[in-house]
Order: structure tokens, then C-alpha cells, then sequence
């Protein structure tokens, strides 16, 4: 299985990438081997463990000649673990020189090398776009390898234009998925672009995929961050019952009291409990953290005797909200 098969399904989490990983490396496991060779094979991995622990990289290398003098070229199996190993612990950059030892291997052992080590560089997106143009020149880039660039998108790696990474995949033949649309919503929110979340939730439905729960919560933080309380209205109103969360509650409360709508709020807040969602010390303390930046100091008050009345138990953090308050 490789990951550029139009056949995986499309509502495929980062988690299930993960699993089809670690599958995959039991499958070259599993195959058969003579038993002399297989327990070669964990010594070796066991002696490649201590040496990326040790950050001893020439003596790494010395062994890999001498494995491979002694028992002959490594099979792709002990390559990709060795690829593996050194990618999770934050040594993609050394694992590159064994990229090569793959080049006449399957493409999807080869794709699966690679996103070890752009899974490697996630903590940086400069890395990862650049190790990604090189999958892309070569056809090697699968979905999860732009879940990989996604999830490495920083403020800095923001500024790219977020259709470029859906326009990138296209190039490819490859069809964004329901990941890939719900964190590329979810990071234009989180930075305050609700226009560009907004045009991605369109083409998200355009392309087939269906939103869910947590679609509309990224899109109503959004809202929360640009105070638009009548996109939040409208928003929530295309919400399902199971929907209706109480995160995207909380959520849709924040944003009315971030907009001063309180008597909007306070009526919403009582239809939240009529349709059997109670507000939890999470939603009294956004609503009165929106209020106390307001300068509303009744309103943050009257959410308190509220949480009181509800049996919600206030925290350290409802306690400095108070203070900030002046109640």
C-alpha cells in the first residue's frame, strides 16, 4: 500500500497515516527470513539505537559498511527502520544518505522513506517545504506528506498562500482529504484570516467532504478572534444537534459577549440548556474573560452568579478573571 492510492479513504485521520506506517513496517517484518539473518538484523538495529543516542554518526556509518561486507546489501526493510529510527529522534538530516540505497526499490517503500524524514523535520516548516519540492520533483509525495506540511506551518509558514498547498497536491493527482481541509481551516482561523477559513469551508464542500464538529469550531474561533457575531449565528445554525457541542457553544457565547450582544448571549446560553448541554467552568470563563476585556464589570459578575446558580465550581483561573474585573 502507498499513500498516493486514490482508493485509501478519504476521511483518513493523521492517526490512521500513522497506523498504515507502523503496519507497513510489520509487514516487512512479518515476511519470511532465515532466523540467523532476522536476529542479525536486531542486533544491528539495537547497535544503531546506542549510536544515534551517543550522536556518534562516524562510527553509525562504519557499521552500516561493515553489516553490509559481512551479510551483503541491506534489504529495504532494515533501511527503512534504520531511515525511521534516526527520524524520530530528531536526526532526519543524517537519515538522507540512505535514501539513495532505495532507488531501485517500489515507489511505495520509497514514499514511505521519505515522509520518515519529513516527519523528521515537522517542527520546522522550512525544512519540510524544502525536503517536500524534492519528493514533488521526483512524484514521491503522498496525502500524508502535505498532512506533514500542514501540521509544520508556523507564523512564519502562514504567510503562504493556504490554497497553494491544495494547488500542490492537485499537481500531483492527489485529492485533498477531510484532514487536510479541517487543519488548513483551523490554522487560518487561529491567525485571524476568517475570510481565507471561510473560502477554504466552500471549497471543502465543493470538493465532496462533508464538515464536521470540530469544521465549524475552528470556523467559530474564527469569528471569536474577528468578532463577527452574525457569521457565528449563521454558523451555528447549519449545526447538527450532535453538533452543537458544548465547545462550539462556548465558543458561539464567546464571540456574542466578545461583541457586546450580552442579552444575545444570555439568551443562548439559556437554549444551550434547554437542548441538554450544561455549560461547563471552560464556557463561564471564556464569557467573562470576553467581558472583563470589554470593561464590563456587571456583566462579569452576572455570568458568576449564573455559574454559581448552575453548581459550575470556580477555578484559580474564574478566581483571577474576578480580580481582573474588580468584581
Amino acid at each position: 500500500m502507498h499513500f498516493s492510492n486514490p482508493a485509501i479513504v478519504r476521511k483518513l485521520s493523521i492517526d490512521s497515516y500513522r497506523e498504515i506506517i507502523s503496519k507497513n513496517l510489520r509487514r516487512f517484518s512479518s515476511q519470511r527470513i532465515p532466523q540467523n539473518v532476522r536476529i542479525g538484523r536486531e542486533i544491528f538495529q539495537s547497535k544503531v539505537h546506542e549510536l544515534i543516542k551517543k550522536e556518534n554518526w562516524n562510527k553509525l556509518q562504519q557499521l552500516i559498511q561493515s553489516e553490509e561486507q559481512i551479510r551483503g546489501p541491506f534489504d529495504d526493510h532494515t533501511i527503512l527502520r534504520t531511515i525511521h529510527e534516526l527520524s524520530k529522534n530528531g536526526y532526519p538530516h543524517k537519515a538522507k544518505f540512505l535514501l539513495h540505497r532505495l532507488d531501485n526499490s517500489s515507489k511505495s517503500v520509497r514514499i514511505e522513506a521519505h515522509n520518515f524524514v519529513l516527519k523528521g523535520h515537522d517542527k520546522s516548516y522550512k525544512d519540510v517545504n524544502k525536503h517536500l519540492r524534492q519528493m514533488e520533483a521526483k512524484n514521491l509525495a503522498s496525502n500524508y506528506s502535505y498532512a506533514i506540511l500542514i501540521s509544520s506551518l508556523s507564523e512564519v509558514g502562514i504567510q503562504m498562500n493556504l490554497f497553494q498547498v491544495l494547488s500542490r497536491m492537485k499537481r500531483l493527482s492527489l485529492q485533498p482529504e477531510f484532514y487536510h481541509f479541517n487543519a488548513l481551516i483551523h490554522l487560518s482561523a487561529k491567525f485571524g484570516d476568517l475570510q481565507l477559513a471561510l473560502r477554504l469551508f466552500e471549497k471543502m464542500k465543493v470538493e465532496g467532504i462533508r464538515p464536521d464538529s470540530k469544521t465549524y469550531g475552528a470556523l467559530l474561533n474564527g469569528c471569536s478572534k474577528s468578532a463577527d457575531y452574525k457569521c457565528a449565528l449563521e454558523l451555528f445554525g447549519q449545526l447538527k444537534s450532535s453538533q452543537k457541542t458544548v465547545v462550539n457553544w462556548t465558543s458561539l457565547l464567546k464571540t456574542l459577549a466578545g461583541a457586546k450582544q450580552y442579552q444575545l448571549m444570555f439568551e443562548k446560553l439559556a437554549e444551550m440548556k434547554a437542548g441538554g448541554v450544561q455549560p461547563n467552568v471552560i464556557t463561564f470563563s471564556e464569557v467573562m474573560t470576553s467581558a472583563v476585556k470589554n470593561d464590563d464589570a456587571q456583566i462579569v459578575e452576572k455570568v458568576f452568579e449564573l455559574m454559581m446558580i448552575e453548581g459550575v465550581l470556580p477555578n484559580l483561573y474564574i478566581y483571577n478573571i474576578l480580580m481582573q474585573g474588580k468584581v
